[in-house]
């Protein structure tokens, strides 16, 4: 059912353009904007899948948006992106490779995979490389304090998630939740559930949130690699 929605979706976003023509010039001018519209319509149709729930139907219009530009910024953040919450990390890895060092928020998206991939001394790497040329860029603080934590450096990944709540921009809730996590792995249980609490009141239904409270809730002192761990969401 839901494909039928998002195929009928794309389908009518595309057929409304076929009111063009009239000469050469006007045909190149049609095609261009029948491009134009059929990537609209691909962008909207991802967006309204993943807004659904429907990650899988979401990352194919990703997919087909990235094929059609494969050297669009935008394109290949939101494919490689769709490929990282999928699974497909790997995937994502030999695309972004190939972006290393040209586009900031693309080398940010590396980062992210690298994390995800487990490979925390490089994502440090890819993280310090992009605050070198955006010493505020909220992201990078965010991949850097996730990768210093998994290594154990507690306070200075504290600093560095931090900074990533101090600019970041859109829902804060994977930053708080970290940094809550980076606080109780420290034994600041206080500071960390006031952090989750302040999450929850962004996302008040997220089993995950309720989870992480409740079990740094229990813990009567700092977590530790005998410790349960809470649930991380990196991104």
């Amino acid at each position: 059912m839901k494909n039928k929605i998002f195929t009928a979706l794309l389908c009518s976003s595309v057929l409304a353009l076929g009111a063009c023509g009239g000469g050469h010039h006007a045909n190149k001018h049609a095609s261009l904007s029948y491009d134009k519209g059929v990537d609209s319509a691909l962008q909207k149709a991802a967006q309204v899948a993943q807004d659904q729930g429907a990650s899988r139907e979401s990352l194919l219009f990703y997919e087909e948006l990235y094929r059609r530009n494969p050297k669009d910024v935008l394109a290949t953040k939101d494919y490689t992106k769709a490929l990282r919450h999928a699974g497909q990390v790997e995937k994502a890895e030999i695309i972004l490779e190939a972006w290393q060092g040209k586009d900031v928020s693309l080398d940010v998206e590396y980062g992210k995979v690298l994390l995800a991939l487990g490979r925390f001394p490089e994502a440090q790497n890819i993280a310090h490389a992009v605050l070198k040329k955006d010493k505020d860029n909220a992201g990078a603080h965010h991949v850097l304090g996730l990768a210093l934590d998994a290594n154990g450096l507690h306070a200075e990944a504290e600093k560095h998630l931090r900074l990533a709540l101090e600019n970041w921009q859109g829902s804060p809730v994977p930053v708080l939740n970290n940094l809550a996590l980076n606080l109780a792995a420290q034994d600041k249980k206080s500071e960390a559930l006031a952090l989750v609490d302040k999450a929850l009141i962004y996302a008040p239904h997220e089993e995950y949130l309720n989870k992480n409270r409740a079990l740094i809730a229990s813990l009567k002192g700092a977590l530790s690699h005998k410790a349960p761990r809470p649930v991380a969401k990196p991104s």
